[in-house]
């Protein structure tokens, strides 16, 4: 009984948070808090109902993590400067050579573009050269070369977007660089 007062306790709180945030995810949002409250208190319910039925209780359990779970994807989204961008890798550290990472997309969607940003100030600038992206497709993996040969200056707090020519499911991706680098965060727009 402690365990749902505090659940519910929790979700008020999120519902309080959700006010404070303005943007296009602030409806979806509101819309899952309540399911989350309304799912509690099904929970709540079936506790304290005369005959235990755990059965019941455990479908009521796996909804509710459920809606948590979406809740959470969603505030990745609400909480970036950019609607649609997540963060799907970091590649490490490296001297005029390929920086790789593999993409973590914990919301299996496709994405529209790609932006790097450096997480370090070593050079002055960092150039980019090939960018190769291994993807998902229907039939398997397949890798494509982008920016080939394109020698890109990326300074500090600049950006380098990357339009893809169709949404890609993206789970590697491997960049030449020159120069120094602390390594790069890789974004992905829907």
């Amino acid at each position: 009984m402690k365990k749902l007062t505090v659940l519910l306790f929790i979700n008020l709180c999120l519902v309080g948070t959700v006010r404070a945030i303005r943007n296009e995810y602030t409806d979806r949002i509101r819309m899952l808090s309540d399911e989350i409250l309304i799912t509690a208190n099904d929970l709540k319910e079936a506790t304290n109902e005369p005959i235990f039925d755990s059965l019941e209780i455990e479908e009521i359990l796996t909804e509710l993590k459920d809606l948590i779970q979406n809740y959470e994807n969603i505030m990745v989204f609400a909480r970036s400067p950019y609607p649609g961008e997540i963060l799907l890798g970091t590649t490490p550290g490296g001297d005029s050579g390929w920086l790789e990472t593999l993409c973590s997309n914990p919301h299996s969607r496709p994405v529209k573009e790609i932006q790097l940003k450096r997480t370090g100030r070593d050079a002055s600038y960092l150039r980019i050269n090939d960018i190769e992206i291994t993807y998902l497709t229907p039939v398997g993996m397949k890798k494509e070369v982008f920016n080939k040969n394109g020698r890109f200056r990326l300074y500090y707090d600049g950006v380098y977007k990357l339009s893809l020519p169709g949404p890609m499911m993206i789970t590697k991706i491997r960049i030449l660089v020159e120069h120094k680098s602390s390594g790069l965060n890789v974004y992905g727009v829907y």
